[in-house]
């Protein structure tokens, strides 16, 4: 799964961040790597600046060939809880996309949604 990851206002993020972050994402999301074209990660500050108020916003992007990307946002105290609470979204996201392509019918035999 491709991985891009861009951060925006005073928020810079290092090397470790980067590498958690492919790291949350890969746990989280590794099962829809067959489907996933990629993840674009928007990681920036969001609340008052430098205070105790800071928090970090995360939003996650997942793009497929030939369909609308499905997008999430949420916003924590750190990088790696913004981004591994938008995983778990995300992850949500894609369960339900994908899981209206078969249904299981009623002695466990699994049919792709159209067939008779």
């Amino acid at each position: 799964m491709k991985v891009q990851i861009n951060s925006s206002g005073s928020l810079s993020t290092s090397p470790e961040d980067r590498a958690t972050v492919v790291a949350v994402l890969n746990d989280h999301l590794g099962r829809f790597d067959d489907f996933l074209r990629r993840i674009e990660v928007h990681l920036h500050p969001c609340g008052p600046s430098g205070g105790a108020g800071h928090r970090i916003e995360c939003g996650l992007e997942a793009r497929f060939a030939g369909k609308r990307p499905l997008k999430v946002h949420h916003a924590d105290r750190s990088v790696e809880q913004a981004v591994s609470r938008a995983a778990r979204k995300m992850l949500t996201q894609l369960d339900r996309r994908f899981s209206r392509r078969s249904t299981v019918t009623k002695k466990g035999h699994v049919r792709n949604i159209g067939e008779g």
